[in-house]
């Protein structure tokens, strides 16, 4: 089998459509950000987080969906179907704002549906909006109506910076496609707007060699079967460390700006949603977590406590991640997180969204001290606590003391 090229993985229709309305629907009434995501691009909202506002660095949402990647490889299939509910909860807050709903329907009923992508007006405003939430410049370049196909090209996307990165650090990947995660926002949007089931494959890809990325969409009546290519474990794992080294030469202001800001909505969706999955999912995100801190401080060359939490202090505050404050004590270290990324603007669903962010600071503590660290997550305002809070204990009993002692 060509390992190159990409593999087209079926899901089930039914359960798929079920899964997408009742997870919409929570994100919907549970997350102020999805309430806003597909508003903000067209009209001025009340921000969620004062101080960073509702935004994060992309280079932290890329960050994210590698560490997974590298855990799980085929993991990639699931950020797709994630991706599409994205799209879909996007989708729907355009319609509401631009008024297109009765529009949409309309159309999808008369059996004229790919006259709607060479109306102007519904195009420039589909592209506004991707290219305000950060997603890419979008474009439409081609409508197949007897194939049922569409052909977008996308420029400046995570595929762009993620290639820009590898170069500048030498991170010799294959180089194979990937956008799957924009894909499926894509497919998404698509479904929510004019109904049925759309899939999509990538057939230029700036990661190749192209001048920009074009991937084309497909609808019909069948199971979900995305065509994308999952990468080996190593190049997850190059392409994590060339992302680490970025972040660490923006602390120290060695590097040129690469990327821009993405809105936290994304983030916060795609966390919630692997971590409702089940409770495993929970030990996974701070696994991975955790071998993001060791290496961040590990680049850092930090070998003291104080440093690695003015370090991790400074990385999520300059990432737009959340801002940190700590508290040392004799028997423990109290991280408190304002502004999360994953919680800010979740109503009290009972759950502790930011263990990923607790498996950086226990990666991160661990290797500068040389010590074996357990961070636990005590508070999270998803939880309905007022703010995030880690409690950081060490398995030496003494060893906070000796520390603090000198």
């Amino acid at each position: 089998m060509d390992e190159s090229q990409p593999k087209e993985v079926k899901v089930n229709r039914s359960g798929y459509l079920l899964e997408r309305k009742k997870k919409e629907k929570f994100l919907y009434n549970n997350f102020h950000s999805m309430r806003t995501i597909g508003i903000t691009p067209y009209k001025k909202t009340k921000p969620i987080r004062p101080e960073l506002g509702d935004y994060e660095h992309v280079i932290f949402a890329l960050l994210f969906i590698n560490a997974f990647l590298y855990l799980s490889q085929m993991s990639v299939y699931k950020f797709y179907r994630l991706g599409k509910i994205v799209g879909y909860c996007s989708a729907a807050g355009c319609l509401k704002v631009l008024k297109i709903k009765d529009l949409t329907d309309t159309i999808a009923k008369t059996g004229l549906l790919f006259n709607v992508f060479q109306n102007k007006q519904i195009q420039s405003a589909f592209s506004k909006g991707w290219e305000t939430n950060g997603g890419s410049i979008l474009e439409l370049v081609e409508v197949n109506k007897k194939e049922k196909k569409l052909k977008y090209t996308l420029r400046e996307n995570s595929c762009k910076i993620v290639k820009t990165i590898a170069d500048r650090y030498h991170c010799e990947c294959s180089h194979k496609p990937y956008n799957f995660f924009e894909m499926g926002i894509l497919c998404g949007q698509m479904e929510i707007l004019f109904g049925g089931t759309w899939d999509s494959m990538e057939t230029k890809c700036v990661g190749v060699g192209d001048p920009f990325c074009e991937l084309e969409l497909y609808l019909h009546e069948g199971e979900i079967s995305p065509k994308v290519t999952p990468l080996p474990k190593e190049e997850y794992e190059k392409m994590g460390d060339a992302l680490i080294k970025h972040i660490i030469e923006r602390r120290n202001k060695t590097t040129e700006e690469i990327g821009g800001l993405t809105p936290i909505s994304i983030s916060q969706s795609v966390n919630y949603l692997l971590l409702s999955t089940s409770k495993g999912q929970a030990v996974a995100s701070k696994w991975v977590g955790k071998v993001v801190g060791v290496k961040m401080i590990k680049e850092a060359k930090i070998r003291t406590l104080f440093d690695a939490l003015e370090c991790l202090k400074d990385i999520f505050l300059d990432l737009r991640t959340g801002i940190l404050e700590y508290e040392l004590r004799p028997e423990a270290i109290t991280v408190k997180l304002r502004e999360s990324v994953y919680s800010s603007g979740v109503e009290n669903i009972g759950m502790k969204l930011c263990i990923f962010l607790a498996g950086i600071v226990e990666g991160g503590i661990t290797e500068a001290t040389k010590k074996e660290w357990i961070v636990t997550e005590t508070q999270c305002t998803a939880n309905g606590d007022p703010l995030c809070e880690f409690e950081c204990k060490s398995i030496d009993p003494d060893v906070l003391t000796k520390l603090l002692l000198g």
